[in-house]
């Protein structure tokens, strides 16, 4: 059974000082006036679903939307999807057609030249917040959006109350409070909070008779829950690492964080700043 629940959006700007300034939750039909924006968010979040049920709503109000993943439209010819000049383009998976390669900036030159010769009237582009390029892909693309504009928002996590109608959706003799109660004295109550871990975490409960009897089994049955690769643009365009290398690096990287006191890491060489 599946359901949809109410979601919030949280918009990303930059501060003159460098730093991210984020807004207040908000859900997406209040960008439904941006000319173009982006939507960030981790693997599982949601994002493709956002996207399939904002086209459909934009649609049922009277404005032309289609729903076209990033793969399609740098591959299929234009001249062969009219239907894309005059709608709004809700342009799924930036990051499924960036996995495995080294210089990650041309599908979006890809996704720019097929947008400057389209001229929709607006698009929107969703991408995993990991493999977002920051102000350099908002300046990019600010080039061929209509209003030479890129408003960046991040999908927030499921909420409280969508958490526990998911649960009780998925697992309908779940008791959810139960459930609950044991992933927040576990510590794993985060993985509640991303549909596709949550419904991980309730696959491997459900399956295995039940909560491990520690906190540490139960947080190590998360970890590896989270460091499993699950799109499979994501599986083909990279080769698959083992379980426990990509647990030895994240642990290793966690470990210097908490020693050192720094709030994460850059991908950009030469970059420092808290």
């Amino acid at each position: 059974m599946s359901l949809t629940v109410d979601r919030t959006f949280t918009e990303i700007t930059i501060g003159n000082d460098g730093l991210v300034r984020p807004g207040d939750p908000r859900p997406l039909e209040e960008f439904r006036s941006a000319h173009a924006y982006v939507l960030l968010g981790d693997p599982g979040a949601g994002k493709t679903t956002e996207f399939h049920r904002e086209a459909e709503l934009m649609a049922a109000s009277g404005r032309r939307a289609e729903y076209v993943k990033a793969r399609n439209i740098v591959t299929l010819h234009v001249d062969s999807h009219p239907e894309w000049r005059d709608s709004v383009l809700f342009i799924d998976g930036l990051d499924e057609i960036r996995s495995g390669l080294v210089d990650s900036r041309p599908p979006l030159d890809e996704i720019r030249n097929r947008l400057d010769r389209l001229r929709p009237p607006g698009f929107r582009i969703s991408c995993r917040e990991a493999d977002w390029l920051g102000n350099n892909d908002r300046q990019n693309l600010a080039a061929v959006s209509p209003d030479s504009r890129i408003t960046v928002v991040r999908l927030d996590p499921l909420n409280a109350e969508a958490i526990r109608q998911l649960l009780a959706s998925r697992l309908p003799d779940l008791d959810v409070e139960d459930f609950v109660e044991n992933a927040l004295s576990s510590g794993t109550w985060q993985l509640l909070e991303n549909p596709l871990t949550l419904q991980l975490l309730v696959d491997a409960i459900s399956s295995g008779g039940g909560w491990p009897q520690s906190r540490r089994e139960t947080f190590e049955l998360a970890c590896e829950k989270l460091v499993t690769e699950h799109n499979e643009e994501h599986l083909i365009a990279v080769a698959a690492e083992p379980s426990s290398a990509l647990l030895d690096a994240a642990g290793y990287l966690c470990a210097l964080q908490l020693i050192s006191g720094l709030e994460g890491y850059s991908l950009l060489r030469g970059r420092h700043d808290p």
